[in-house]
C-alpha cells in the first residue's frame, strides 16, 4: 500500500494590464503563494517573431514578484510584447 501526497500548484493573483506612454515606467505586481517551495519567473513574448526571451536590461524583478519596466519604448509598428509571470513548484 502506498500513500501519495500531491501538493497543489502555486496560486497566482494575476497582474492587471498597464498602459504607459513612451519613456515612462510600468509596474506589474503578481502575487503567488503555495504550501510548498516554488520558483517565480517573468518571460517576455514577442508576437512578431513568435519567440520567448529573457527580460531586457531596462527591467527589474523584485523579491515579492513585482516587475518594473523602465523607460518603456515603442519597438516597431504592429509589434506586441507580452510579459508572462510563471510560478512553478521547485
Amino acid at each position: 500500500m502506498y500513500l501519495v501526497i500531491i501538493d497543489p500548484p502555486p496560486n497566482v493573483l494575476k497582474p492587471q494590464d498597464v498602459s504607459v506612454i513612451p519613456g515612462d515606467s510600468a509596474m506589474f505586481t503578481c502575487i503567488a503563494f503555495s504550501t510548498v517551495d516554488f520558483n517565480l519567473t517573468w518571460l517576455r513574448y514577442n508576437s512578431t517573431v513568435n519567440e520567448y526571451s529573457q527580460l531586457a536590461d531596462n527591467t527589474e524583478v523584485f523579491g515579492n514578484g513585482s516587475l518594473i519596466i523602465r523607460y518603456a519604448a515603442v519597438t516597431a509598428i504592429c509589434e506586441t510584447i507580452i510579459f508572462f509571470f510563471v510560478a512553478q513548484m521547485a
